[in-house]
């Protein structure tokens, strides 16, 4: 049986700019279904754009790639995790109720409580993303 994992608009963004979570995606996608609520394909379209105009950089790479992702990534219908919204967001409470829509897509998809509430999977392997972000001001969107 294939594991399953919920990402958020943060880790798109991060799957688009970096290089990390993109080689973490394709690296486990033999082995791992991912997933993530229409809602956050659409907030990383919408907070991209932003990002990069910061920096001076034109977003269409950025949002082709994003397009790209959802090869990867299966951006699911509210449709499907609508019904879980009362139950995610008494979870979601204590951190960010924004996010009710990843908790709820878990959940529909049986998937909330992957690691039996341990923890471990936050605690085992938080350092895969800890590395400082790339400047992406000095000429586009190249790896370090």
């Amino acid at each position: 049986m294939r594991k399953g994992l919920v990402l958020d608009a943060n880790i798109l963004i991060r799957a688009v700019l970096g290089v990390r979570v993109r080689t973490l995606l394709e690296c486990y996608e033999e082995n791992c279904e991912f997933y993530s609520p229409d809602v956050c394909f659409l907030e990383a379209r919408q907070h991209l754009p932003q990002i990069l105009g910061n920096r001076g950089l034109d977003a269409g790479p950025a949002l082709a790639v994003l397009d790209e992702i959802a090869r990867l990534v299966q951006p699911i219908e509210s449709a499907l995790y609508q019904s879980f919204e009362a139950v995610a967001r008494t979870r979601i409470a204590p951190r960010d109720l924004r996010d009710w829509p990843v908790v709820a897509l878990a959940l529909a998809l049986n998937l909330a409580d992957l690691d039996r509430g341990s923890g471990f999977l936050r605690q085992r392997y938080c350092h895969l993303d800890d590395r400082p972000r790339r400047d992406l001001s000095a000429g586009g969107m190249k790896s370090p």
